[in-house]
């Protein structure tokens, strides 16, 4: 996952937790708007790239809002 653009949607394999890339180290958990930084070798073993989350935060407005208030975690 070294290519990444902001806007990036990932699972956490740990916890089923939506995260946003948000460039550098940084990332936000869409369920709880936490911000924190994840060290660049650590990225492959904590997050897996989901694509339908990523297409319905760029499509989709209210997608983040939906994750917060339903309190939702993925398990795909």
């Amino acid at each position: 996952m070294s290519e990444r653009e902001p806007g990036l949607i990932v699972r956490n394999v740990q916890n089923n937790d939506l995260y946003k890339y948000l460039g550098g180290t940084k990332w936000v958990n869409l369920r709880t708007g936490n911000e924190g930084e994840v060290p660049e070798e650590k990225v492959p073993q904590i997050f897996l790239l989901n694509v339908e989350a990523t297409y319905f935060w760029n499509e989709w407005e209210g997608f983040g809002d939906m994750v917060r208030r339903l309190n939702l975690k993925i398990d795909k």
